[in-house]
């Protein structure tokens, strides 16, 4: 279940008092990317455990992995180009924490 979000313009959105994707600067939504966007972050609110976060997003479109850089416990997924959601995923809880919407290349 989706607990916090280090991204505010997305975290505005996905708590619905946004209709429209972000269109925060820092942030760079493309539209088409957006659709995508909102179904990885419904399915990562329903998901209750690992394996079951693995079977969701395995597919090769999401590229779904560990985030290296910040320990074990932080996955990114693909959403568009270059553009991945990091998050970390609490395997005891199935909690997701500290979701941020980034450019890879930077």
């Amino acid at each position: 279940m989706i607990k916090s979000f280090k991204t505010k313009a997305l975290k505005v959105w996905w708590e619905g008092t946004q209709e429209e994707p972000p269109k925060d600067k820092d942030m760079k939504l493309p539209p088409k990317a957006a659709k995508k966007l909102k179904a990885i972050l419904k399915s990562l609110n329903m998901v209750r455990s690992f394996g079951e976060l693995k079977d969701t997003f395995s597919a090769n479109s999401y590229k779904f992995q560990k985030y290296k850089e910040r320990g074990d416990d932080w996955w990114e997924i693909r959403v568009s180009g270059n553009y991945r959601l990091l998050f970390r995923f609490d395997a005891a809880t199935a909690d997701v924490t500290g979701i941020e919407y980034t450019d890879k290349t930077h």
